[in-house]
């Protein structure tokens, strides 16, 4: 693998909490400098992280430092504008999610993309813990057959989130909390397994607090695809606990992912022709629910031991293996995983829920 020189654009959480880190187990990448408009924040993640150089602009940090990627960890709103300046530059770059806020935008950063020959690697990373993927492999050799139907549900006690307070960022986004990280998050992982067109969708937005700074608290998006496969996302801040699921409904079984405990179950096809028949049979029942438990204890056991001994990690998982990919990429070895056409789709959707809560 050669040796990559990483510069790194926004110094708040997810920079501190995770890419940082992530970066710094990888070998032979570098993070040389940092930079982010406030200066005591790239000042403190410069010390906590031994990182040599410190920057306020941008343009600055570009011109000085041998750079091979962009790292920008900034707030959305702020993406597009980044992103065109770093590939006007010449030079790749890796974002969080979502690309940008509008279509429009995400239009443009594709074309120079192109135009420039330079990639963006954007971090859609709920799509690639371990479980997704597992996930993911046993869609593709037929494990459930034909998909009809994709559900997600994120649901979240408001107060349990770092975005509750006014002051943070997100609620300057067109669609405040609904349109945090989470949305992408959500989004992208219905689109990438129903992986066809969308041609028809409903969004549903309510709000239940009366904290005067929330725009829309629930959120409810029904898909449907051009070979008639369902998708659908909840998102609530009204949870009184943490919930999050991806089941992937397919004519043979279905797959159940709780991320909470990044475990998965499969659910195959009952075992009569009758399912009247097969609710009758008790010890059917009871040993299909001790198949489910014993996935579960499995999946369990698996994440736990390696958490234990630190080869696992639930924050990270997902950027870890984005990051490795990337690299790949670089160098030619492999495509990146990520379709950044994918990634419009999101921002496509997360416009149309800007223009459902205007109305």
């Amino acid at each position: 693998m050669n040796k990559y020189n990483v510069a790194l654009l926004g110094c708040g959480y997810i920079a501190r909490e995770v890419h940082i880190p992530v970066l710094a187990k990888l070998k032979n990448i570098k993070i040389t400098s940092v930079c982010d408009i406030n200066e005591s924040k790239a000042l403190e993640i410069s010390r906590k992280f031994g990182i040599r150089k410190v920057y306020t602009q941008l343009q600055d940090m570009l011109k000085n430092e041998k750079i091979d990627i962009i790292d920008i960890c900034t707030p959305p709103e702020s993406h597009a504008m980044l992103i065109k300046e770093v590939l006007k530059e010449g030079f790749p770059c890796i974002v969080e999610k979502p690309l940008a806020i509008r279509v429009e935008e995400a239009d443009e950063i594709i074309e120079l993309s192109k135009k420039k020959g330079v990639k963006v690697y954007v971090m859609h990373n709920y799509s690639f813990l371990p479980v997704v993927r597992k996930a993911k492999q046993m869609v593709n050799i037929g494990k459930i057959g034909e998909i009809i139907e994709v559900e997600t549900r994120y649901f979240t006690p408001l107060k349990g989130e770092r975005y509750y307070h006014s002051e943070h960022w997100v609620h300057a986004l067109p669609a405040g909390v609904l349109t945090s990280e989470l949305l992408p998050h959500l989004l992208m992982l219905v689109i990438d397994f129903i992986d066809h067109k969308i041609v028809k969708e409903n969004i549903f937005i309510a709000k239940r607090c009366d904290l005067p700074y929330i725009k829309a608290d629930e959120l409810r998006i029904s898909l449907i695809t051009s070979n008639n496969v369902f998708g659908y996302i909840g998102l609530s801040y009204n949870s009184p606990t943490l919930y999050h699921t991806l089941d992937i409904f397919g004519e043979k079984g279905i797959i159940s992912i709780d991320f909470f405990t990044h475990t998965l179950t499969c659910r195959k096809a009952s075992p009569t022709s009758s399912n009247i028949e097969y609710s009758k049979k008790v010890h059917l029942r009871g040993l299909w629910a001790l198949t489910e438990i014993f996935q579960k204890i499995y999946s369990l056991t698996e994440v736990g031991i390696k958490t234990i001994i630190g080869s696992y990690n639930v924050l990270s998982e997902g950027h870890k293996f984005l990051f490795q990919e990337c690299f790949k990429d670089l160098e030619g070895k492999s495509k990146y995983p990520i379709d950044i056409n994918k990634c419009r789709e999101v921002v496509r959707l997360m416009e149309s829920v800007y223009k459902s809560i205007k109305t």
